[in-house]
């Protein structure tokens, strides 16, 4: 993970709120299953963690 030097920022576009980030090509397939469990878990849980903070302000 990179934020870029100059140089890099200038010939890729890149802005200051985003960053380079590398995966080997053997590891990509397993980081995307793990994204897809990390997402699925978060939207099973929003709803539960939002309850809760508004149990939260309500006290």
């Amino acid at each position: 993970m990179s934020y870029g030097c100059v140089g890099a920022r200038t010939y890729t576009g890149l802005t200051a709120s985003e960053l380079v980030l590398t995966v080997p090509g053997g590891e990509f397939a397993g980081l995307l299953e793990r994204l897809q469990t990390t997402v699925a878990a978060n939207a099973a849980l929003a709803p539960f963690h939002q309850e809760q903070k508004a149990r939260f302000l309500l006290t």
